[in-house]
């Protein structure tokens, strides 16, 4: 049963996953348990504003079971979106995607793990050369319109 109050922040908690900072407030020790409160942790993420989102995203609920790990994953994906390469939540989501890979590393190895470490690192990285690519092409940009005003200041 949830508690009346998240030990993490503190604030009133209300199911298993808390509204404000999405830690677990609720015993989730069995498989079943914790895929319950994963289902809730997205429900609640959902419906939070961005900033809150954010939070919850960097330190929120993660189950302990690999094949959840890899379900928080792939929830994970949807929120990494190449175009907002340097907006939250998809800086936020990335990092998230992070600490589901560093744990999956730590669980017993199986191919299911191994492919979704595969999968997940290359989605990580792929958004990471993107954000770069991006910041190239940005001060390329400021650098030619820089040099046009000088050019045009010397005329």
């Amino acid at each position: 049963m949830a508690e009346d109050k998240c030990g993490q922040c503190g604030a009133a908690a209300e199911g298993m996953i808390c509204g404000f900072c999405g830690s677990l407030t609720a015993d989730a020790q069995d498989v079943e348990a914790q895929r319950a409160a994963l289902e809730e942790f997205h429900r609640v993420l959902q419906d939070q504003p961005r900033e809150r989102q954010i939070k919850m995203l960097r330190s929120g609920y993660l189950p302990q079971y690999g094949e959840l790990l890899i379900d928080a994953g792939v929830r994970c994906l949807s929120l990494i979106v190449d175009e907002d390469i340097s907006a939250e939540p998809t800086l936020s989501a990335r990092e998230r995607l992070g600490a589901i890979v560093t744990r999956l590393k730590l669980e017993p190895p199986s191919e299911r793990t191994r492919t979704a470490i595969r999968e997940f690192e290359e989605r990580i990285e792929k958004h990471r050369r993107t954000n770069t690519w991006n910041a190239v092409l940005g001060l390329t940009a400021v650098a030619l319109v820089v040099g046009g005003l000088v050019v045009w200041w010397l005329l």
